[in-house]
């Protein structure tokens, strides 16, 4: 019996960026959906049965992208945070997320992704 594919919500800006993590999940074995805004992913998250969300915090308007962290918790989603900023992933650095500083490698996505779901959201580790 395989395991199902796990399906992945990456918030980022940068469709670009968006796509190259989409395609990084996906050759790991999982599912991904791209959004580009909170709202985008807001929506996704309503309709979908979300296995993980991958957010960007640095994300342009309102509402933030902690509200789509805290909603996929929620709906009982595990979360990583994904930030470029120095000041943000010092902010981050002790909450309730895990989060990733970016750029990182290939390698370190995959093993918080993999982490944070086997533990149901509650990993705590940070990569920076």
């Amino acid at each position: 019996m395989t395991e199902r594919q796990r399906l992945i919500l990456v918030l980022e800006d940068d469709p670009d960026v968006c796509e190259v993590l989409a395609d990084m999940l996906r050759d790991a074995g999982h599912d991904a959906i791209c959004t580009h805004t909170v709202q985008q992913a807001l929506e996704h998250l309503a309709e979908a049965a979300i296995d993980l969300a991958l957010i960007d915090l640095l994300m342009r308007g309102a509402p933030s992208p902690l509200e789509v962290a805290d909603r996929a918790k929620q709906k009982g989603a595990a979360v990583v945070l994904m930030s470029g900023s120095p000041q943000a992933l010092e902010k981050f650095a002790n909450g309730p997320y895990p989060i990733l500083a970016k750029p990182f490698r290939h390698l370190e996505l995959l093993q918080i992704i993999e982490r944070s779901l086997s533990l149901g959201g509650e990993c705590s580790e940070r990569s920076d």
